[in-house]
């Protein structure tokens, strides 16, 4: 906005007249100030002298950034004063923002300035400014020197109930109560005289007879040629009470609304003087609800330190935000009004006019007594199993570290626990059941063990017993066997029976300096090889163990290179078409290669990958080799879908984002859903939970085939081909193997064979070997066979020889 006309005219009489009349209709402070590049100039103002540049005001900075004349915010206001053309040349800016019902009066405030720099100076006409009166929202007289009525605004008619018209031209005097004539006269001298917006409340006469008071508010305007008289704002003069009325409401308002916080809250004034202490405030420092905040001092209102002892006045926090001080949750000790010893945070700042000074300070009381007593009380939820109410791993390997680190060397033993079965108890009679024979299991449990032992659920159906002081390895084998056996006993749940046994694995050592994580994992060896053994039975880690726990950390080191350095690879076992030797499918085999480069199978590290995890990043390097391979086969064969199937681990399947991650390769690789298939065991579906069967599902949605493998060994087989969305079952080998000896087993696997494929679209014989297996297996009802008579597994330039050489 060019500056240079509007610089010309700061401080004009005109600019400064609307300035006054702007700020007597807001009762505020205005300016009028142009724009010179990033820095607005003030051109009127009654309280800054004229051409001072300063920073924009945040509504003047919104209006030059807005489409906007009128632009409201918390500390400043500001209107667009805009020429004919729409160029913005002036902005009226208002602090505070003014009420609602003067905006109107001060858009006609805007014209006019807008006017003013349209005609370069010139006085605007007297239309302007009557239509700038009338706009006004106090009503406003113009009296000449003789005390004569020669200008009244229509607003006269609702405070003095006469038109402009019956006040013209009349003596003000007429007006007034004789009682106040006095005062009305004094008031015009003063005026006269030159004392600007002096204030007076007068009784003058309504239309009615009777008189009602009436604040003036008036200007001497007796030497502006084009005024010659003094102007006078009326309002009510029953304004104040009204406002008194109001603020004392409002200060009650208050004063109910602190008292209903739970938060202490107390102020003071600038020299420290409490003002307000609300009534939680009053009860932390122990006084009476009645207590009068004006009478109370710094010493009323004590602290204690985290000690009890009397915090200091110059260190008491109302002392320290006078000074300027900022606090922020400090804690204090008191004692409240009913006798107890309070625990509170104390946060406090100065309270800051919009003119820098302080004017009060203002303290907020936090009562944490509840919380400190209850911090306790969380750390031992924190430590406790929520479901049985036992102890967790964290306070389990706490009290280890505890005994490690103790005084005395004793015997220490380590018993882990795991339900054979229970998720099946799950699985048949729903969670709340299973969750009710697991808490029976637990209180099962602590009975058999002493006082100075500790049972924690491990996770799951997994309990560790912490067998302290031990005389010797037979008494803590005496003592496995008693949960063994108590575990053993018929479980009674809501009519139902359970049956569980339980799989339990030993270890000992001294306790002083012992490796928590090591004798863990040592007793974890012991429970893998008491269910390896058949189950219900307790082992002890022993020596023999111990080679073999290092023989499976030797395969985990060997699997984790492996995996670490891309040595995995697959060979590939296709699924034919009995009759026609059509390749249908093809099973993925993670195989990698030893030190001497030879092949090996998974049957050497397999059981080291599921113990350490590792197995989900074996499936995961698999998957994608498969996708590679899938993406081959399409470039060869592209009109002839084969899928891939590729085996998954239930830890897999359970991991989060599993069915994404899949999804993800599969787009990554630009390959379509029926290319590949996802394969598990019938073990792996028994072990599923309920995450893991919704990500399955999710792949099924999105087109990806899904293939149960060795069905019939587990013990949900049935419910698996109904619950589980499958594409394929193999049938475990186990029945062919039988099928010549026993008619009943061929009875068995012909209905099983049946049922599944009415379930699902494929039911594929597994391990066929021989001639008379093939025969056997077409004797019985399969279409579908896989295995040695056909072909090995084989690398992947096999196979695509055998699918070249496949109808």
């Amino acid at each position: 906005m060019p500056s240079t006309t509007r610089h010309r005219q700061a401080g004009h009489p005109r600019l400064i007249e609307l300035v006054r009349i702007a700020q007597a209709i807001t009762r505020g402070q205005a300016e009028i100030v142009t724009v010179a590049g990033d820095h607005a100039v003030v051109v009127a103002s009654l309280g800054r002298n004229v051409l001072q540049p300063r920073t924009f005001y945040e509504s003047e900075r919104r209006l030059l950034r807005a489409d906007s004349a009128y632009i409201p915010a918390e500390q400043s206001s500001s209107f667009a004063a805009c020429s004919d053309s729409g160029e913005l040349v002036a902005i009226l800016t208002l602090v505070p923002e003014p009420a609602p019902d003067t905006v109107e009066g001060l858009r006609s405030v805007v014209r006019l300035i807008a006017d003013f720099f349209d005609r370069d100076g010139e006085a605007p006409t007297v239309e302007h400014d009557t239509a700038l009166l009338e706009a006004l929202r106090d009503p406003v007289l113009v009296v000449d020197g003789s005390f004569v009525i020669r200008y009244a605004s229509s607003g006269v008619a609702a405070l003095l109930g006469r038109t402009p018209k019956e006040l013209r031209d009349r003596s003000a005097g007429d007006f007034v109560h004789e009682d106040d004539l006095q005062q009305a006269i004094d008031t015009f001298d003063r005026l006269a005289g030159g004392r600007e917006a002096y204030r007076s409340v007068l009784r003058l006469r309504h239309g009615s007879g009777e008189y009602v008071r009436i604040e003036i508010t008036g200007s001497d305007r007796l030497a502006d040629q084009r005024i010659q008289g003094i102007v006078l704002s009326l309002r009510s003069g029953d304004h104040d009470l009204e406002l008194e009325d109001s603020l004392e409401r409002e200060r009650s308002l208050l004063a109910a609304i602190l008292d209903q916080l739970h938060e202490g809250v107390i102020a003071t004034d600038p020299l420290g003087k409490p003002t307000v202490v609300n009534q939680a405030a009053k009860y932390l420092h122990g006084l009476a609800r009645s207590t009068n905040a004006t009478g109370l001092s710094t010493q009323d209102l004590a602290l204690f330190d985290a000690d009890h002892r009397p915090v200091h006045p110059n260190d008491h926090p109302i002392t320290r935000v006078r000074a300027g001080e900022h606090i922020a949750a400090q804690h204090f000790t008191l004692h409240a009004a009913d006798g107890s010893l309070r625990h509170v945070l104390v946060s406090g700042r100065p309270v800051i006019n919009a003119q820098g000074e302080q004017v009060a300070s203002a303290l907020a009381y936090h009562d944490a007594t509840e919380a400190q007593l209850t911090e306790g009380n969380l750390r031992d939820r924190a430590m406790q199993d929520p479901l049985t109410g036992l102890a967790n791993r964290q306070q389990l390997r706490e009290r280890m570290v505890k005994l490690a680190t103790g005084p005395n060397e004793t015997q220490l033993g380590v018993c882990f626990i795991d339900l054979d079965g229970f998720k099946l108890v799950n699985d048949t009679y729903g969670h709340a059941v299973g969750d009710e024979v697991l808490r029976t299991a637990a209180r099962r449990l602590a009975a058999e063990l002493r006082p100075s032992d500790l049972l924690a659920r491990f996770g799951g159906d997994e309990f560790v017993a912490l067998l302290t002081g031990a005389p010797d390895t037979f008494t803590a084998l005496a003592i496995a066997e008693r949960l063994r056996r108590t575990i053993a006993r018929p479980f009674v749940v809501d009519g139902n029976i359970v049956t569980l046994s339980a799989s339990m694995g030993l270890a000992m050592a001294p306790s002083r300096g012992i490796d928590e994580d090591g004798l863990l994992r040592s007793a974890d060896v012991a429970l893998y090889t008491a269910k390896a053994a058949g189950k219900n039975r307790v082992e002890l880690f022993d020596d023999h163990l111990a080679s073999a726990a290092q023989d499976q950390q030797r395969q985990w080191e060997f699997l984790k290179g492996m995996l670490d350095n891309g040595g995995l690879s697959l060979h590939f076992q296709p699924a034919f078409e009995i009759t026609s030797g059509r390749i249908l499918g093809i099973e993925a085999l993670a195989r990698c290669r030893g030190g001497d480069g030879k092949l090996i199978g998974p049957s050497s590290y397999v059981k080291a990958a599921i113990s350490s995890g590792l197995v989900c990043e074996l499936d995961r390097q698999a998957f994608v080799l498969a996708c590679k391979a899938a993406v081959l086969l399409r470039d060869q064969y592209p009109a002839r879908i084969v899928p891939i199937a590729c085996n998954f681990a239930s830890l897999s399947v359970a991991q989060p984002g599993f069915a994404e991650e899949l999804l993800d390769a599969i787009q990554r690789f630009g390959l379509t859903t029926d290319r590949v298939c996802v394969e598990i065991a019938e073990s792996t579906a028994f072990e599923l939970s309920a995450t893991a069967n919704s990500a399955l599902r999710r792949l099924t949605d999105h087109g990806v085939c899904l293939i149960l493998d060795g069905f019939g060994t587990g013990y949900g087989s049935l419910v698996h081909l109904r619950e589980l969305p499958l594409i394929a079952v193999k049938l475990d080998r186990s029945f062919l193997t039988q099928l010549g000896e026993d008619s009943a087993e061929q009875v068995v696997a012909e209905a099983v064979v049946k049922l599944a494929q009415t379930l699902t679209q494929i039911v594929v014989a597994e391990g066929i070997e021989t001639k008379e297996h093939l025969e056997q297996a077409q004797a019985v009802g399969f279409r579908v066979a896989q295995g040695y008579h056909f072909t090995r597994p084989v690398p992947l330039p096999e196979l695509l020889e055998l699918l070249h050489s496949s109808p």
